[in-house]
């Protein structure tokens, strides 16, 4: 016969069943956080991209390969991918 009465062994399967959701509502909560951090810095890219055009020196946009650009705008979708995951 086992060492463990079913009593115990059914606690323990509530333990990891509340660790489990621990760790699942602090991913949720991080993907929110990471998805909101990408918008902002998305925002800030354009801006800085919108500051260089201003300048008009050879900073400017590049046109559509331009690095800043791929950059914010991969940020938005995995920040809008995030948020149709985690955000429900």
């Amino acid at each position: 016969m086992s060492r463990y009465a079913s009593s115990e062994i059914e606690a323990s399967g509530a333990s990891v069943d509340k660790k489990l959701a621990r760790a699942d509502a602090a991913r949720k909560k991080a993907a929110l956080a990471c998805a909101k951090a990408l918008a902002k810095a998305s925002d800030e890219l354009h801006a800085f991209v919108r500051a260089c055009n201003a300048v008009g020196d050879a900073s400017a946009y590049r046109g559509p390969d331009d690095g800043r650009t791929l950059l914010a705008s991969r940020c938005d979708e995995y920040a809008n991918y995030l948020e149709s995951v985690y955000d429900k």
